[in-house]
């Protein structure tokens, strides 16, 4: 199931923020659900523990790639 994939430990190491983003594109494009993807964003918090920033860039980032997906974009196009 890809949810269980360790996205932390796949480049690019140490970058949350890409990875998070990297996890959220593949969950979308294998049309996991949203709730799913919450889920296994919680599950992989940044380093220092959760911000309202960083809570505010994963939510951002599930919205933009789910609208992409809508759309048919590719990689968050528009």
């Amino acid at each position: 199931m890809p949810l269980e994939k360790d996205w932390m430990f796949h480049p690019p190491f140490n970058l949350w923020p890409y990875s998070i983003v990297d996890m959220v594109k593949y969950l979308t494009q294998v049309h996991c659900p949203q709730e799913k993807i919450l889920e296994a964003v919680k599950r992989h918090p940044p380093k220092g523990g959760w911000t309202p920033t960083t809570k505010q860039y994963a939510l951002t980032a599930i919205e933009l790639m789910a609208e992409a997906e809508k759309k048919g974009s590719k990689d968050g196009e528009q």
